[in-house]
């Protein structure tokens, strides 16, 4: 499941969420989580992807800001490089030696994750972060949705969030897009 709410919001669940039943996994919290994506997990479950032997987290529910883009694609295409070199130096700051990248890109990485050392990861994501707040207080036509894999964002009319229907979940009602 994935529940998706304005920055705003988003800020606000996470401040005022405690830990219970279910692991709040946040960039905010300063755990090791990597994701602008936040999850609620089910630490009483266990998730493993092909490959792994070691499960992260359990069964989770993705909490998924939604920002404005703005309206100038020029504008956007600029915004989005500014957010994925951040990103991308978060990436580089937590890749390992990898064989099959060839020896000078491998000590490039190395280099760069030397210089990088001293950034938090915290730190670069929270860089990438403040590109995506910056049309939130402007009416735009449209807003982006994050996906797990960070370079890719998918975009939505404004107006989708304009028609919705309340389903009942676990004795509680909650808003559900209708498109």
């Amino acid at each position: 499941i994935d529940l998706i709410m304005s920055y705003d919001q988003y800020e606000k669940f996470l401040s005022l969420y405690k830990d219970g039943k279910y692991e709040l996994k946040t960039l905010k919290r300063g755990t090791n989580w990597w994701n602008i994506v936040s999850r609620l997990c089910d630490s009483s479950t266990e998730v493993l992807f092909p490959g792994e032997k070691k499960s992260e987290h359990g069964v989770w529910i993705a909490l998924t800001p939604i920002y404005h883009k703005p309206d100038s694609e020029k504008e956007w295409k600029k915004l989005e490089r500014k957010r994925n070199f951040y990103l991308h130096l978060c990436r580089l700051k937590d890749s390992y030696w990898t064989p099959p990248s060839g020896i000078i890109k491998n000590i490039s990485k190395l280099i760069i994750r030397m210089l990088l050392a001293p950034l938090s990861t915290y730190f670069l994501r929270s860089l990438a972060q403040k590109q995506m707040v910056k049309y939130d207080d402007i009416q735009t036509k449209c807003v982006v949705k994050p996906r797990l894999e960070y370079y890719l964002w998918r975009t939505y009319p404004i107006e989708i969030f304009d028609d919705y229907t309340e389903l009942e979940f676990e004795g509680h009602k909650f808003p559900v897009l209708s498109k």
